[in-house]
């Protein structure tokens, strides 16, 4: 594990494990996470509408790490940032099917089962000295689980889950008795409703002083983390440099491949490690760089057909951060790195489905964030006015 950086399991384990899953955390003094600069907390990848995508791992007994993870942790909280059009749209349970489409839809190889998919954790945050999962303690009538049942709220007279974005925990074991806690900040409170941190003052617990990690009861999902999206490595053939070409991506260096970029140079071939002919001259490197992205092409256009294929259902909004490339971790002697590389399809893309106001055309919505960029100018996330005809 790089220095400064820490394993949090998702769920917690009473007794040692063998082999856990675990959210990587930045210690405050590395200088990272969710926060910011300097604040510690999660390693963020990057944002959706509806979700985060943090970094993770397996790991055995001994807490070392065996395979690096994208954990998706659901947080309707996110959805203030989308367009006016779709939050109208937007709900918990359009929300979860989302979600379940998007993992459903996830391509084989790439996708790590956690067996509790489709499953509302209990809300969860992290001690920052141990790093132990810490979630609600127990109601003496049960724990407090994420409430679904629209006819409880409705008649503590708070918003329903499936047509609202607001989210409340319920002690079961109580029945139309239990009190309600509610996750979201601009939650509806009443009499009926008791704060997250009341509930935690029995423990001695204070939530200001955790790191949260899954504070809505939101679902999980995982897939294996290919850090190289595929223009970098298509950048890399043409000879940019590695930092470049990573700047961004959590400590890249420390993962397969990534790694053997760095220090292919004096360990792989005599030459600078990535390429046949970089002896050769100009002309044999643009010629071994041309079928090296032809065969990158090739390599992406087949995972989405094969990825349509399988699924009958179109693969909307496909970006570079969708095709990324894994790299042998150790490539055969005297095979240079970026012959190593394969292109593999983390993300079958991600829309909503809405409608127009009719209800005769379907509209599909992007669930990335829209923050401008040369591809999408800043107008694009202005809510627009007129008329078509």
């Amino acid at each position: 594990m790089p220095d400064g950086w820490g394993c949090a399991p998702l769920f917690p384990v009473p007794g040692p494990a063998p082999v856990q899953v675990c959210a990587v955390v930045a210690r405050p003094e590395s200088g990272g996470g969710v926060g910011g600069v300097g604040s510690g907390g999660l390693v963020l990848i990057r944002d959706l509408i509806d979700a985060r995508l943090v970094l993770g791992c397996i790991v055995d007994a001994a807490y070392q790490p065996l395979e690096w993870l994208e954990i998706e942790i659901q947080d309707p909280r996110a959805v203030a940032g989308a367009p006016q059009a779709l939050r109208d749209e937007l709900n918990n349970a359009s929300l979860d099917d989302a979600f379940m489409n998007r993992q459903n839809r996830g391509t084989d190889g790439v996708r790590v089962t956690l067996g509790c998919e489709g499953i509302h954790p209990p809300a969860t945050w992290i001690r920052p000295d141990t790093l132990d999962p810490v979630t609600l303690p127990d109601h003496e009538s049960g724990p407090w689980l994420l409430c679904r049942d629209d006819a409880l709220l409705q008649s503590a007279g708070l918003p329903a889950y499936a047509s609202s974005l607001h989210r409340y925990l319920v002690c079961p074991g109580l029945g139309e008795a239990t009190p309600f806690i509610p996750l979201t900040d601009d939650a509806p409170r009443n009499e009926r409703t008791t704060e997250v941190a009341d509930a935690m003052e029995g423990a001695g617990l204070d939530p200001a002083s955790l790191l949260p990690l899954n504070p809505v009861s939101g679902l999980l999902a995982c897939r294996r983390y290919h850090p190289i999206p595929i223009l970098g490595f298509a950048a890399a053939i043409g000879g940019r440099a590695w930092d470049q070409i990573m700047q961004g991506r959590p400590a890249v260096r420390a993962f397969a491949g990534a790694r053997v970029m760095s220090s292919s140079a004096d360990r792989i071939v005599p030459a600078d490690g990535r390429i046949f002919t970089s002896r050769d001259g100009r002309g044999g490197r643009l010629a071994e760089a041309l079928h090296l992205k032809l065969r990158l092409i090739d390599s992406a256009l087949q995972q989405v057909i094969d990825a349509a294929e399988r699924t009958r259902l179109p693969l909307l909004n496909l970006t570079d951060e969708s095709l990324r490339v894994r790299l042998l971790d150790e490539p055969a002697p005297g095979i240079p790195v970026l012959w190593s590389g394969r292109t593999v399809l983390v993300e079958s893309g991600a829309a909503i489905r809405s409608h127009t106001p009719d209800g005769g055309v379907e509209l599909y919505v992007p669930m990335v964030s829209l923050t401008p960029s040369v591809y999408r100018p800043e107008d694009v996330t202005r809510a627009g006015r007129g008329q078509g005809a």
